[in-house]
C-alpha cells in the first residue's frame, strides 16, 4: 500500500495480554491469566508464573476522553437509517485489551479471530431500556426483552477493527473502532451503547453496560 493509504486489521494485543493461556473460543473461566516465565542468573533458573489480567467483569467505567468520534453524532435528526453507526477510540488495542483470551486460528493465513471484550448495540428506542447504576450494580443495565435483537457471540469478531496510516502500525494516526449493523427506521429515535461481553466475564459476573450515548433520532 503506497504511503497515504490506510491499512486495517481485525485485532490488536500489546503487552502481557499477548501471554493469555486461554484462547478464543475456549468457555470462560474465573479469571484472566497470562502464563509468563522469569529467568534467573542468565537463564539459568527459569520460574514459570501464573498473572491474573485485569478482564472485563473488572471494568466499571470507560474515561470519554479515548472517544474520538461518534456517528451519528447524538441529537441527529437526520441521521441516514440504512448505515452503521460506530463509536471510534483513539487507542489502537482497547477493543481486545481485556479480552481474556488470545486470537484462533493463524494471521498468516487470514482465519484468525478474536471478540472484542465490549461491544456497540444499536436498538430502537422501544427494543431496551436503561436501569440506571446503584451502588451494588456499578453499571447500567441495559435491558433487552428479544435477546435476538443482541449481536451474536459468534460474530462479534467481525465488528471492530484498527486503522492505522500506511503499513506500520507504529504511525500517529492509529484508531480503533466498534460498529454495527444498523435496524433502526427511517424517522424513529434509537439508542446506541457499549455492552460489555458477559460470556467474557471474569469477577464480576453480573451482566451490564458502559453508560450509554444520548438517544437520537
Amino acid at each position: 500500500m503506497a504511503d497515504g493509504g490506510f491499512t486495517f486489521v481485525s485485532w490488536v494485543r500489546r503487552g502481557l495480554a499477548t501471554a493469555l493461556s486461554a484462547t478464543e473460543g475456549d468457555s470462560p473461566g474465573p479469571a484472566t491469566v497470562a502464563q509468563v516465565t522469569v529467568g534467573f542468573n542468565a537463564d539459568a533458573d527459569l520460574a514459570p508464573a501464573q498473572l491474573e489480567l485485569i478482564g472485563p467483569g473488572d471494568i466499571v467505567g470507560l474515561d470519554s476522553s479515548v472517544v474520538v468520534r461518534t456517528w451519528p453524532k447524538p441529537e441527529d435528526l437526520d441521521a441516514e437509517f440504512v448505515s452503521y453507526p460506530l463509536i471510534e477510540f483513539d487507542q489502537a488495542d482497547l477493543p481486545w485489551r481485556y479480552s481474556p483470551a488470545k486470537n484462533s486460528g493463524d494471521p498468516n493465513v487470514k482465519d484468525d479471530h478474536l471478540r472484542p471484550w465490549f461491544t456497540l448495540v444499536v436498538l430502537a428506542s422501544d427494543e431496551g431500556s436503561i436501569t440506571p447504576p446503584t451502588p451494588e450494580q456499578k453499571l447500567p443495565r441495559l435491558n433487552v426483552g428479544n435477546v435476538n435483537d443482541l449481536p451474536t457471540e459468534a460474530n462479534l469478531w467481525a465488528w471492530a477493527h484498527t486503522q492505522f496510516e500506511g503499513q506500520e502500525i507504529t504511525a500517529p494516526t492509529t484508531s480503533s473502532s466498534l460498529t454495527r449493523r444498523s435496524r433502526v427506521r427511517r424517522d424513529s429515535r434509537w439508542r446506541a451503547c457499549c455492552h460489555r461481553d458477559c460470556s467474557c466475564r471474569t469477577r464480576n459476573t453480573s451482566p451490564a453496560s458502559f453508560p450509554p450515548s444520548n438517544e437520537a433520532a
